[in-house]
């Protein structure tokens, strides 16, 4: 027996010992009707003790607070109607003089009561959105997946890219600069996001003539490549702070990648429904930045901490250093390392405008509830027992009995805001808290029933139902990267945060290209245009010099025998870019003219595009199809 709760005879009748959270044997008097008469006659004195069992059994659905005894403790004694009322404790919190056992809150301030009752959950009337999910016409004015991507990778952050790989290569070697430009940092991306739709063991293999990929030979030299993968830099390390600095950043040599991107995601608005999850960048290298996360399927990594809509768009992320605590503003509480994660990411989500905010128990807290209710932000989220202080649920053994589909509901307000928990048994025992929804309406769902052998329909309180249809933004997130992953390896181990980003990147510019013009395109064929433009766009086709190899010759026989397939038509930004668009004579046969409307067949075509375009007196349809 792990403590007894004494009950006084005469102010306590067998009414109001109601269903007792805790596993925990209480004292009653010898006449009360929660026993049996048997028990009566064992007894040894005018009280004996019942289990908790019994309690919740006879009454199942009451509640009540009783102090435990102690030596220093006298008897709990009933107050009239309006003492049972909460009062505001010294911190702030509500608490309760009615006797509860409780935790503190604050330990600064002394304890701290709450108050828990067993009563629904009523949910607030003014919680409807008032924000505005709008894009603006710099957004909405995107055409090409091309200039999505390139809102959110633009020529200011290629400039800093330059500048920063110039001025490393001249640090390494102030003899040998390497020259670089914006053009090749584009296309660098560019071979990037193509390896991540076409895979191969081997970098170099990609310019192999027998398997590699045309698009990537084409567009530079596979020394050019690596001569840019050796001198990427993104922040100048001499201003790098040493380690026993008290403003070092792990995370400097990506810190303007970072700053940069969390800017751009952050500026397209918000949806009403966001979530918080961790994300794990896989990775094999030897750092001790690398987290272990069991739960996730790539389970060793560096960690983010993601802001996700509920369709896997990324509006702001942090990357897991042990660092951040540090940077949380003064106007902010400290509510504990999890749940100031919530506090950071949630600074871009709007006031008094009725946002909802999932998270896990990882970071459920109720001061996290409550703070973000101060800002009309509403929040749900899975919880742990021992951060809710005095909340007293079901042990899982025994809730384990009850039939599936069983819920019940605690409720408390605190300075004013009605928190609600919801317990609800399903295969496993769930346990949510929440500012704006609690167990009513309750909703149906299908389970699969092993002793039936068929499905059935079970209850499932409205909590539940929000949180599984909200809650899995990040997920999603994780499902759409995980499809085409830039998977090239390194020894700096920078470079796979950078390659993570660019495929975080690649999904946020698919996603918006959707909520602009529809689910029109798959993510496979958005990644290919990007990538293809980014490599021929302001490309110049530079000849050969030198006698012709075996190789050009044999591919000209092989031309000869068979026609190949029709050449592909060019993307927009490609076709207008107005560089090196050179008319070249195809003596082989006349093509049809690839301008639409235009019934003619040309002999001649462009040398950057491959298509054959009309030039006669009659008609010009080579400048109308890259200038018209």
């Amino acid at each position: 027996m792990d403590e007894i709760i004494r009950i006084d005879t005469e102010n306590y009748d067998d009414d109001r010992l109601v269903q007792l959270i805790l596993d925990t044997e209480f004292e009653i008097p010898i006449d009360s009707e929660l026993d049996t008469d048997e028990e009566d006659n064992y007894a040894t004195d005018d009280r004996q003790v019942i289990s908790v069992t019994k309690c919740r059994e006879l009454a199942e659905n009451s509640l009540v607070f009783c102090e435990p005894t102690s030596s220093q403790s006298s008897t709990t004694k009933p107050t009239s109607d309006a003492s049972n009322e909460p009062q505001p404790g010294p911190s702030g919190v509500v608490s309760s003089n009615t006797g509860k056992r409780n935790v503190s809150t604050n330990s600064k301030s002394g304890p701290v009561k709450t108050l828990w009752k067993c009563k629904k959950f009523q949910a607030p009337k003014d919680i409807d959105f008032s924000g505005s999910t709008d894009l603006p016409s710099s957004i909405a004015e995107l055409q090409t997946p091309t200039q999505f991507f390139s809102y959110f990778v633009n020529d200011e952050f290629l400039e800093l890219v330059v500048a920063e790989t110039i001025k490393y290569s001249v640090q390494k070697d102030p003899n040998r600069p390497f020259h670089v430009t914006v053009p090749m940092i584009r296309k660098y991306i560019g071979i990037l996001i193509m390896m991540s739709i076409v895979k191969l063991n081997n970098i170099r293999d990609y310019w192999n003539g027998n398997i590699g990929n045309p698009v990537i030979s084409n567009t530079m030299s596979v020394n050019d490549f690596e001569n840019i993968r050796r001198y990427l830099h993104f922040n100048d390390q001499t201003l790098c702070k040493p380690r026993n600095h008290p403003e070092h950043d792990r995370l400097f040599k990506l810190r303007p990648v970072i700053d940069h991107l969390c800017k751009k995601f952050q500026s397209v608005p918000l949806e009403a429904q966001l979530s918080v999850d961790e994300q794990v960048c896989a990775t094999k290298a030897h750092h001790y930045m690398k987290q272990y996360n069991p739960m996730k399927p790539h389970k060793w990594g560096y960690k983010l901490f993601v802001l996700s809509g509920i369709t896997g768009f990324a509006y702001n992320f942090e990357i897991y250093s042990g660092q951040e605590n540090s940077k949380m503003l003064p106007n902010e509480p400290d509510l504990g390392a999890s749940a100031n994660v919530v506090l950071r990411l949630s600074r871009i989500v709007p006031e008094n405008q009725h946002y909802q905010i999932y998270f896990d128990n990882y970071y459920t807290t109720l001061p996290l509830l409550l703070h973000l209710e101060t800002k009309k932000i509403h929040s749900l989220g899975t919880i742990r027992r021992n951060r809710f202080p005095g909340l007293k649920l079901p042990e899982d053994k025994l809730l384990k009995k009850k039939p599936r589909g069983t819920s019940y509901e605690n409720t408390a307000t605190i300075d004013g805001t009605e928190v609600s928990v919801v317990t609800w048994i399903d295969n496993k025992v769930v346990n949510l808290a929440s500012t704006f929804t609690g167990e009513n309406p309750i909703g149906r769902c299908s389970r699969y029933d092993r002793k039936l052998k068929q499905r059935i329909e079970v209850r499932r309180p409205q909590a539940v139902e929000d949180y599984i249809k909200f809650m899995g933004g990040v997920d999603l997130l994780d499902m759409m990267m995980a499809t085409h992953k830039i998977s090239m390896k390194s020894k700096k181990w920078y470079f796979r945060i950078f390659h993570h980003l660019i495929d975080l990147t690649c999904v946020n510019a698919w996603l918006l290209y959707r909520r602009v013009h529809g689910n029109t395109m798959i993510q496979t064929k958005f990644r290919e245009e990007v990538a293809v433009t980014l490599c021929k766009i302001g490309h110049k086709d530079i000849p050969k010099r030198g006698r012709p190899s075996s190789s050009d010759v044999q591919a000209g026989m092989d031309k000869k025998r068979k026609k190949g397939p029709a050449a592909p038509q060019p993307t927009i930004d490609v076709r207008k870019d107005g560089v090196d668009h050179r008319i070249a004579y195809n003596n082989e046969s006349r093509l049809r003219c690839k301008l639409p409307g235009c019934p003619g067949f040309s002999y001649f075509k462009c040398r950057k595009c491959n298509v054959n375009l009309c030039i006669n007196q009659e008609r010009n349809c080579f400048d109308q199809y890259h200038y018209g």
